[in-house]
């Protein structure tokens, strides 16, 4: 399976396909306080469960 990574712009956060960015899984407004922290913990949580 493919991992999954977080790339930002200056107004959000998106989870995407490491292997092809232009399909994100998930958009976080940078509006959102928490945008940082749930966009990283969706990757984190996603690649270490098909990691195992």
């Amino acid at each position: 399976m493919e991992q999954l990574k977080v790339v930002e712009n200056e107004r959000e956060y998106y989870v995407v396909y490491a292997n092809s960015e232009q399909d994100w899984v998930a958009k976080f407004e940078k509006s959102w306080p928490d945008a940082k922290e749930w966009a990283y913990h969706m990757v984190n949580v996603y690649n270490d469960r098909i990691s195992d």
